[in-house]
């Protein structure tokens, strides 16, 4: 008996399904039956993705959460978790954009996830002075895209 090994790599370019057929056929083969392998190959696009569940979120120009008023010397915590619901590892990422010495981020910047994988990312607000504080967070998700 003769045999051969295939090797078949699947990357799609885009998010969406992909299909096509496989065949293979031995050359001079005299029995029909054996002589020809067909079948589908199937797969779909994805890429990482990563939501940020917690208090609900609303703003403008995107997610905001507001902390509220808070007495000087006091402080606040926001718990939200990252959450991979993905069939891939993701890696989420955060930048603040202006920092402030009133907010502190209790999680690494970079947190890498495999798939069903949670990360807690904490939020506390400290205001060291009256006023009205602000620090832009920006969260996105390492090789997606489309966010």
């Amino acid at each position: 008996k003769e045999y051969r090994y295939v090797k078949v790599r699947f990357r799609p370019p885009s998010l969406q399904s992909y299909s096509a057929i496989f065949e293979a056929t031995v050359p001079e083969g005299k029995d029909p039956k054996t002589n020809m392998l067909q079948f589908e190959l199937r797969g779909d696009g994805t890429v990482p993705t990563i939501t940020l569940e917690g208090p609900p979120i609303f703003g403008d120009s995107g997610g905001e959460f507001n902390f509220g008023t808070l007495q000087v010397g006091k402080s606040h915590c926001i718990d939200f978790l990252l959450r991979n619901d993905g069939i891939i590892p993701a890696t989420a990422r955060y930048e603040i954009q202006e920092a402030s010495p009133h907010f502190t981020i209790s999680c690494p910047k970079t947190i890498p996830l495999e798939p069903k994988a949670t990360q807690a990312l904490q939020i506390r607000f400290s205001p060291q002075a009256p006023g009205d504080f602000a620090m832009p967070v920006r969260i996105t998700t390492v090789h997606n895209a489309f966010e």
